[in-house]
């Protein structure tokens, strides 16, 4: 085994190495994949280009160019770079290493544990990198932004170096920006942005915080790489480290859609990636893992109704149509909402075990970020109500919003929380659950007192101070994102409290001051499959309660379709076995895979 790089003791020539051979991906080289296609209007200039300076440049090295010539004039302007050459892909290492390493800020002990920590707790929540490819080794020798960005978003949960975290988030960020002016456009750089984005450190400002921006530039890489025109039914390879390589673009391309969508969603504006079919492409590769099936439901419930929905409201470039019944839109679209969500959700119920514990996770989270797309919409469709007066019939709507909006607290107090997954959520779920409680405390406003039974208040109150506690117990310390919108809340809840003087306080403010070292989970092994959690039916029926919360394994009897077939899906890679792979696969051989 080759020794890690990050410690020195082989120089990062020799490293790579016989390593950096040009990369194929279903026969089509790396620059092709980077290059417009031909018909359009620089595809055919770069094609023209390529092919009258074939001669000329062939037997001549990149050197050896007159670099003084800029633009189409340059004859290399369109030649392959330094991610296709062996030689200025290993020159660049030498002079591309990490600054956390540089600086000491992590050693190779560190990395393997920062590593640890991002496969087990942080990845199953977004599938974006597959642990066989990204190996601390590997993913140096792929992409030392990546490499960094990795250890920087684990370091929040290091708790043997919890000081290393913000100086580690800032070097990160520093190293996607300078990737960014010195030009690369490689997959590894999509998912440091994402990374970046989905796990964003706080600031001080809104206008300060860049997840939009990151998320927008991984969009804009991944389509000049061309990943919006790959099929995600692309057929199974013969050789399993090209089939992981493909699954690992048809995911960066999935977690690029989802993350589009939901940013656009919570916005308000219109997303801007059109989406492809993917309903069982989490199935169709012995290499898939088994977090793809919970990226794979996203992708589809965000693809069908939830595309649709948005499609509907941003139609107008003006705004929302005023000449539509919008509560008979909502009721369609939560109406096909709740179709799929049944259809996911008895997938992942069948695919549950008690060996293998992910579905039944999944099935929490999944759970959750459906509600949240039920609330957006109905409570959209609840404030076009407000705007153009309110109707015998709009009761539905408010009734459906504020059931959403509670079992979107349910499911990180009764879900998430107790398992201690709320510690390791993307940043993304905490804006969901600041947005359920402000629906919530908006709801008790005057203006739908005839709507609002006077038990509910005591509910929304009891709710929100739960969620509060919740929050602040799941985090590592007091500027974990976490904690910060359970401080949030608590002031939103303080408030309105001191505008309803004739309701009886709570002491919600003594639960936030309570020790913050409540349930976590390093391991999501230690999840019983017999926790607690709801099933569609509570979150579509509207149903509360103890009648409403039903175990996984109860809600694979009620969806016992025949009409419905099964669709296998391959555990490669378990929630608590170690990570194997075939010695044949010579992960060293490519600059994509573990050296060796």
């Amino acid at each position: 085994m080759a020794e890690d790089p990050i410690s020195g003791s082989r120089s990062y020539r020799t490293m790579t190495k016989g390593a950096m051979k040009a990369r194929k991906i279903g026969g089509t080289d790396v620059n092709a994949d980077l290059l417009p296609i031909a018909s359009a209007p620089l595809g055919l200039i770069a094609e023209s280009s390529l092919n009258y300076n074939r001669h000329g440049t062939r037997n001549r090295e990149p050197e050896d160019l007159d670099e003084s010539v800029v633009g189409v004039a340059n004859m290399a302007y369109f030649q392959p770079g330094p991610a296709t050459d062996s030689r200025m892909r290993a020159h660049l290492l030498e002079q591309s290493v990490p600054e956390i390493v540089i600086h000491g800020i992590v050693v190779p002990e560190d990395v393997d544990k920062l590593f640890e920590i991002f496969h087990a707790n942080l990845n199953p929540f977004i599938s974006l990198l597959d642990p066989v490819l990204h190996t601390p080794t590997s993913t140096f020798a792929r992409c030392p932004v990546l490499f960094t960005v990795v250890c920087a978003v684990s370091s929040r949960y290091y708790t043997e170096k919890s000081e290393i975290y913000p100086i580690a988030m800032q070097f990160a960020k520093r190293s996607a920006a300078n990737a960014l002016n010195e030009g690369r456009k490689t997959i590894e750089l999509c998912q440091a942005y994402l990374l970046l984005s989905i796990y964003a450190a706080p600031v001080v400002n809104w206008e300060q915080d860049c997840s939009w921006l990151f998320t927008g530039v991984a969009i804009r890489l991944a389509t000049d790489l061309n990943l919006h025109q790959e099929s995600i039914s692309t057929a199974a390879q013969a050789n399993e480290k090209w089939e992981r390589e493909l699954l690992n673009r048809t995911r960066v391309w999935m977690t690029c859609f989802v993350m589009d969508h939901l940013i656009a969603t919570e916005s308000g504006k219109p997303p801007a990636i059109k989406p492809d079919e993917s309903n069982d492409w989490y199935s169709r590769s012995p290499y898939n893992s088994v977090y793809d099936l919970h990226l794979s439901d996203l992708f589809t419930v965000w693809f069908e109704p939830g595309e649709t929905f948005n499609s509907f409201i941003h139609s107008n470039i003006d705004g929302p149509p005023q000449d539509v019944d919008f509560r008979t839109v909502t009721i369609v679209h939560d109406a096909k909402l709740g179709v799929f969500s049944d259809e996911w959700a008895y997938r992942l119920a069948q695919q549950s075990n008690a060996i293998d514990l992910a579905p039944t996770w999944q099935f929490k989270s999944f759970a959750f970020l459906t509600t949240y797309s039920q609330l957006f919409m109905f409570s959209f469709a609840l404030e076009q109500a407000y705007r153009t007066g309110f109707q015998s019939m709009d009761e539905l709507l408010f009734t459906k919003c504020l059931e959403s909006a509670k079992n979107v607290l349910r499911s990180i107090i009764d879900g998430s929380g107790p398992s201690g997954f709320v510690r390791y959520c993307p940043h993304g779920h905490f804006t969901i659950v600041a947005f359920a409680s402000a629906v919530l405390l908006k709801l008790l406003r005057p203006e739908f007192s005839h709507f609002m039974p006077g038990y509910e208040e005591t509910q929304v109150y009891s709710l929100i101070t739960q969620v509060i506690q919740t929050l602040s117990s799941s985090a590592v310390d007091d500027r974990h994102i976490p904690k910060l919108y359970a401080h949030f809340l608590d002031g939103l809840l303080s408030h309105h409290h001191r505008d309803s003087p004739a309701l009886e306080p709570f002491h919600h403010q003594q639960l936030i001051l309570r020790s913050i070292g409540g349930p976590s989970s390093s391991n999501y092994g230690d999840l019983s499959p017999a926790s607690s959690m709801f099933t569609m039916s509570s979150f579509f029926g509207g149903g509360t309660g103890a009648d409403s919360e039903q175990e996984i394994y109860e809600y694979q009897d009620v969806y016992q379709r025949a009409q419905t077939a099964l669709i296998p899906i391959h555990y490669p890679i378990g929630m608590s076995t170690t990570i194997q792979h075939n010695a044949e696969m010579e992960l060293g051989t490519e600059p994509y895979n573990e050296l060796v």
